[in-house]
């Protein structure tokens, strides 16, 4: 009986959300530092959110929570919503909702009266305020309100939020063709997560032509950028290529192996597969099992079935069956058919486990339900040689997991 080998496939990433906090575009912020020091608010301001965004400054949150906390000591009201936010996501200094919630609710009244006089910047950090129910109660539609008056002024973080919600209908109708629009303008304007929400909507058809090239390259320039997700997606689309875009293996695992540096656990799953099988990159046994452990210790299915099959093999270390069982009921448990159908070899046979027919025609019959084909004949085999009670109960268990996966989110089973 054939048992499956190690595996690897391109995985598909869900659209790029909109950022959890939208932060303002700065000017740059070279001059600012000496007005800033003799105390002027405003300059203040601008350098602090130099520092929490990046632009025009050194990305630092300590020293933009030093800068905006002076400006909000004056009643800055941009810098309260900065100090807020800062202390919302425990930047620059310990995370304290608490004082956040103050900050956010003592900006909202001066954000409010600049946004109706026009203020792009502060419309779109009212519109962040409503989108999060911070300083102010939730408002979907309101924030989209205030998020289209400042993207209408050009204001990029704005038009990045705003095709977002357009994306996924959020606080108005869905309209992808709206949210494409405003996404393709900030995506142009050079901001890295509409250019990453563009790439999405270019891989999977929403709102344009579905072009895998044109995805990768909007991928491309946040993944350059360092941005993991991007990496990742650029990896899976040359992994399999179509649309426009060549499959080429080895500019997949160069992707993979940017974004499993970074820690991404499916992309440290299959750059592990990839050295261990040598495809795309060079065989490399070692290297293979530092990354597949490394994914499968982070619960990921598919690299604890290929690490189960590393211990059964003995590929670049000592067999060991009992850790080949192991780790492969492990990826059976989340319902990864390849893992359900070597854990029901191993059921069967009693190879680091205990023998057991109904448990493994239950594992047999779960993977030919989730698609595994290579199932059908393994299930056919056993079948000749178990009694028809050991059939029924296998039957019964697999309804039963089938029922218990059926109560959980998405259909899979609790982590």
């Amino acid at each position: 009986m054939n048992s499956t080998l190690l595996r690897h496939s391109g995985i598909i990433v869900a659209l790029l959300l909109v950022p959890f906090i939208v932060f303002a575009q700065a000017p740059d912020v070279k001059a600012l530092k000496t007005r800033a020091e003799k105390g002027e608010a405003e300059a203040q301001y601008l350098l602090g959110e130099g520092h929490a965004t990046g632009r025009g400054a050194a990305l630092n949150f300590i020293e933009a929570f030093h800068w905006s906390s002076k400006a909000a000591a004056q009643g800055h009201v941009k810098a309260q919503y900065r100090q807020a936010a800062l202390y919302f996501g425990g930047q620059g200094a310990q995370r304290d909702l608490p004082k956040a919630t103050e900050l956010f609710k003592k900006a909202a009244v001066g954000l409010r009266k600049l946004a109706d006089a026009g203020d792009a910047d502060a419309q779109m950090k009212l519109g962040t305020l409503h989108q999060l129910g911070v300083g102010t109660k939730q408002n979907s539609t309101e924030a989209v309100k205030w998020f289209k008056l400042a993207a209408e002024q050009k204001n990029v973080d704005a038009q990045t939020a705003l095709g977002g919600m357009y994306l996924l209908g959020v606080g108005a109708e869905k309209n992808v063709m709206e949210g494409v629009k405003w996404t393709r303008a900030a995506a142009e304007a050079g901001d890295p997560q509409a250019q990453g929400n563009l790439g999405s909507a270019y891989r999977d058809g929403l709102g344009v032509e579905k072009n895998v090239a044109e995805a990768a390259k909007w991928f491309r320039k946040v993944g350059n950028a360092g941005d993991v997700k991007a990496q990742f997606s650029i990896a899976a689309l040359y992994h399999t290529g179509g649309d426009g875009l060549g499959r080429d293996l080895a500019e997949a695992g160069k992707w993979y192996a940017k974004a499993a540096a970074q820690g991404h656990v499916k992309a440290q799953s299959e750059i592990g597969a990839m050295h261990l099988l040598g495809v795309g990159v060079a065989k490399d046994l070692k290297e293979g099992l530092i990354w597949t452990r490394k994914a499968a210790e982070a619960g990921d299915a598919q690299a604890q079935d290929n690490l189960g099959i590393v211990y059964r093999d003995g590929l670049g270390l000592e067999k060991n069956v009992a850790e080949a069982a192991k780790w492969i009921q492990k990826s059976a448990e989340q319902a990864f058919p390849p893992g359900m159908l070597n854990c029901g070899i191993l059921c069967f046979r009693g190879d680091g486990m205990k023998k057991d027919g109904a448990e493994a025609y239950k594992w047999l019959t779960l993977a030919i339900r989730r698609g595994e084909p290579r199932a059908v004949g393994a299930r056919e085999e056993i079948s000749k040689l178990l009694a028809p009670d050991e059939i029924f109960e296998g039957l019964q268990r697999a309804q039963k997991f089938t029922a218990k996966i059926a109560e959980t989110p998405n259909g899979l089973p609790p982590k």
